[in-house]
């Protein structure tokens, strides 16, 4: 819903606390080790073959791609894993890299059950999605930097948590917004990473469609990509009816008529099924609208004035306090919901 700019701050954060770390611990040995001997199957092979059928139904054939072309896809993610860059690349060098991989095994192909000199071995992509110990990264590795960031709720959503405590524990799905099992040399890229609930995470599956990506690395201000706008004619006719029921909110583009964002809406919404689960939270909305009509500019101030004031002396603070919920559009990652309060209360004239 909302993007996160790629500052100095976080290219540090990632290059101090991801690519370091990950590089400084025995999982490293791992990848090397294992991704080494990958390569060294393909190279030595004689025949690869792909299934482009289905279990039920086979179609086995001879690869497009020779065991070779295998063998330098792999010894390429061994060079840029290497030299860190697999690890730190950004959200518009990944076409490029997309382009050279496929230029040697195309991603249409890598995810399909594969023979290697009469050997079944399973995908091409789990294969190097093992190699590259994502699990081991997911677990170990991430949960940290995601609660240094404060990355608290599902980015499809924003209706779920998604935590990390101070055990380095995290309670969430990883998902990869270019998925791993078209782009399996992206597993562990940082960048491709972003934290969802599990019902976003399996709803989305494998779908190599447009959509929500979290990082921002253009330097666009325009970081909003949807957002909740309240039916105008369902908020009157909650006034009028005081029937929560009426209350209709919909799932929009932030720039209007944005091509873009249009595409990102609709397969954002066929695959989460937004509009019907924020239907669900229809009380919320409601006390939204309430807040909007209590708390005035002069109730506001009574607040400033009071006591109160020495308790919580923040702007910000304040208007958390009141509405629930974070008020900035830039914490909006820090709790669910967060995404819809802000834009509803915008849309009354009250934040």
């Amino acid at each position: 819903m909302r993007k996160i700019s790629i500052t100095p701050e976080i290219e540090k954060l990632v290059e101090k606390k991801y690519w370091k770390i990950l590089h400084a611990s025995e999982i490293n040995q791992k990848i090397l080790v294992d991704l080494a001997l990958l390569r060294d199957e393909f190279s030595n092979a004689r025949r690869i073959e792909i299934n482009t059928g289905s279990s039920q139904n086979p179609n086995w054939g001879v690869s497009p791609s020779t065991a070779l072309q295998y063998a330098e896809y792999i010894h390429e993610i061994q060079r840029d894993y290497q030299s860190g860059l697999l690890l730190t690349w950004q959200p518009t060098m990944f076409c490029d890299n997309i382009r050279q991989k496929d230029a040697l095994v195309h991603h249409q192909i890598v995810n399909c059950a594969m023979r290697v000199d009469g050997h079944d071995r399973g995908t091409f992509a789990n294969r190097l999605v093992k190699a590259m110990h994502y699990d081991d990264v997911r677990k170990a590795i991430v949960p940290p930097i995601y609660r240094e960031l404060e990355l608290k709720s599902c980015v499809y959503c924003n209706a779920n948590y998604t935590i990390s405590d101070e055990n380095g524990e995290g309670y969430y799905d990883l998902d990869h917004w270019k998925p791993k099992s078209c782009y399996p040399f992206l597993c562990i890229s940082f960048f491709n990473l972003q934290p969802s609930c599990p019902s976003c995470n399996r709803r989305k599956s494998a779908s190599d469609i447009q959509f929500f990506g979290l990082w921002d690395d253009t330097g666009s201000k325009d970081l909003d990509v949807l957002k909740f706008k309240l039916d105008e004619a369902s908020l009157v006719n909650y006034l009028v009816f005081l029937e929560r029921d009426k209350l209709k909110v919909e799932l929009v583009e932030a720039i209007p008529w944005s091509p873009t964002q249009q595409v990102i809406r609709n397969n954002t919404e066929q695959k989460f099924h937004i509009e019907a689960r924020y239907a669900e939270h229809k009380d919320y909305t409601e006390e939204i609208v309430w807040k909007s009509k209590i708390y005035n500019p002069s109730m506001i101030q009574s607040l400033r004035d009071s006591k109160f004031s020495a308790l919580i002396p923040k702007q910000a603070d304040l208007e958390r306090f009141i509405l629930g919920t974070y008020s900035d559009p830039d914490d909006i990652h820090k709790r669910p919901l967060t995404r819809l309060a802000i834009d509803v209360a915008k849309q009354l004239g009250w934040m």
